[in-house]
């Protein structure tokens, strides 16, 4: 469980960096605990037909199940904007499942399903 204490620490340490990976060939958030690599592109019958940021990430093995992932993405969210799409067949890890839940119940986020991923961007 993470405590108001701690949720305030990982704030602000919630800083990163924005690359290009030329391994992956993808645009690449550098945070502290870990990454999200994404490309943008159109997803037949998601998000109104506008660009979805189609993401996968790697949190550090010392900071999975502490709540880190969600803040990574509520962090590039709230300074950026966009919207993340994960599609169903790569979210295969629990910590995964538990960090969506985890942000769902964030009024600040809407988690939108589809057949084949979801979507999460700010309200």
């Amino acid at each position: 469980m993470i405590t108001d204490k701690l949720r305030e620490l990982l704030l602000e340490d919630m800083s990163f960096e924005e690359s290009f990976d030329s391994i992956t060939n993808q645009d690449m958030i550098q945070f502290k605990y870990g990454q999200i690599w994404y490309k943008k592109e159109i997803i037949k019958g998601v998000n109104n037909g506008k660009p979805v940021m189609k993401f996968h990430m790697g949190v550090a093995v010392d900071q999975q199940s502490r709540g880190v992932g969600p803040e990574m993405i509520k962090s590039f969210l709230n300074k950026r904007g966009g919207v993340f799409y994960g599609e169903r067949s790569t979210i295969v890890n629990d910590n995964i499942h538990k960090m969506i839940a985890k942000i769902k119940t964030d009024k600040k986020y809407i988690v939108t399903e589809y057949e084949d991923g979801i979507t999460i961007e700010k309200r």
